[in-house]
């Protein structure tokens, strides 16, 4: 009788023990694959956010505790994310995706109260503890609707394509030429609809009481392309970055101002339409500069910006026909087969690269730092006259003087702190 007891003892034991596994395993998660796409309503397309930073949480429903489980510093351009199998000190029953508009490389969107916009998800752990899904949805918060949310995660994407877009630039651009001083700093953006600015802009000293390092910010009332304004004001970060210049007033971008102020809003120009238009697609604004008085020879934003066009784009067939503009940076710096998509790139990344090297203040220097350390010693001895004549075309003389507004006393703008509130202009 004994021996039966502690046998059925032992079988007891038995059929027990997988149950005390079973509650272990109520702290414990494996996230194989989680999704989020964001939509304004459920008649528009959704949107992943991509390449953002995710923070993972365990929730008990029960006792409202939340547990940081894991950071993810960047989500796959798809906003996918996936983990390993990861544990709390206690039992969650619920999973919380937080997802955030940007990441600490290139920085975040954020509010005048310098607060990180962020998408959160939260989710019931289903009894495998394992989570596998796509979840599309619309955000709301207690102040901001699903449109904003909406706005913000195609903001975060722009900002996301324009730095990989400039970093790619470099990186194909370094077997021609040194970029060891180039790199990139974060900057965050604010979006919120209490900035009452009437374009886009960069303050390197921040904005109101909470935010007091440099920072680019955007209109949420008039601003319709993003990828146009992140371009420009983000150049406006990387050149302060190199040469430290201070901004300068302008009304127009047909005003005579400044060398400086030209040089520093020309590239800005240059940049935006370089990343919007590429090699092959401004014929538009090919002949800007030669056909209007105002900008022909005179220190102007879009005399520079069609100067710096001049030098990067190639000189095709068609573009023969609205002006012959013989030189170009990829076939003076590389002359070889690549795709046009590469040559943009390279194209993009040594042009940037001298305006890092150079540490130019103004369009004359840039010009100066080109044909002194590039082209007057370059093998090809042609390559001299025809970027003398891609810069006169655009009134600018061999020394890389303006043809005409040098004689100026005066200009109409003058140097000084650059504050929030550039205008964009439309059509440029």
């Amino acid at each position: 009788m004994r021996k039966v007891l502690f046998v059925g003892m032992i079988f007891l034991t038995f059929i027990l023990f997988p149950h005390k596994n079973l509650a272990a395993t109520e702290n414990e998660l494996t996230v194989e694959n989680f999704t989020l796409l964001i939509r304004r309503d459920a008649n528009s397309e959704a949107e992943p956010l991509r390449n953002v930073k995710v923070n993972i949480y365990g929730v008990n429903s029960e006792t409202s505790e939340r547990y940081l489980l894991k950071t993810i510093e960047k989500c796959d351009s798809n906003g996918t994310i996936s983990t390993e199998k990861l544990t709390t000190p206690k039992r969650i029953d619920q999973v919380q995706f937080q997802y955030y508009f940007g990441n600490d490389d290139q920085g975040y969107i954020i509010s005048l109260r310098n607060y990180r916009y962020n998408a959160n998800h939260t989710r019931n752990i289903p009894a495998n503890r394992v989570i596998n899904t796509i979840r599309t949805t619309s955000i709301y918060g207690s102040t901001l609707d699903a449109e904003f949310y909406s706005k913000i995660t195609r903001l975060s994407n722009v900002y996301r394509d324009i730095y990989q877009d400039q970093k790619l630039a470099i990186e194909k651009a370094r077997p021609y030429i040194n970029t060891a001083q180039v790199d990139f700093k974060p900057i965050n953006i604010i979006y919120d609809d209490a900035l009452d600015i009437p374009g886009g802009g960069f303050n390197r000293y921040g904005h109101g009481e909470y935010i007091k390092e440099p920072i680019l910010a955007l209109s949420t009332k008039n601003i319709v392309d993003f990828r146009a304004a992140v371009a420009h004001e983000w150049a406006h970060w990387n050149m302060y970055r190199v040469n430290g210049m201070p901004g300068g007033s302008y009304q127009t971008h047909y005003d005579q101002v400044n060398p400086y102020v030209s040089y520093k809003e020309g590239w800005a120009l240059f940049q935006r339409h370089r990343y919007t238009c590429g090699l092959e697609n401004e014929l538009a604004n090919e002949a800007q500069v030669q056909n209007d008085k105002r900008l022909y020879g005179m220190s102007t934003n879009f005399t520079v910006k069609g100067a710096l066009y001049d030098i990067y784009d190639m000189n095709f067939p068609r573009n023969q026909q609205i002006e012959n503009d013989e030189l170009d940076i990829y076939t003076a710096f590389v002359n070889g087969n690549h795709s046009l998509e590469d040559k943009d790139l390279i194209s993009e990344g040594i042009m940037y690269t001298l305006m890092v090297n150079s540490k130019a203040s103004t369009f004359q220097e840039f010009y100066t730092y080109l044909m002194n350390n590039y082209i007057s010693n370059h093998a090809d001895k042609t390559l001299k006259g025809k970027l003398e004549n891609s810069v006169g075309l655009n009134g600018i003389n061999t020394d890389g003087s303006f043809k005409y507004s040098n004689n100026l006393k005066n200009y109409s703008s003058k140097i000084e702190d650059f504050e929030l509130g550039e205008q964009m202009v439309e059509g440029d």
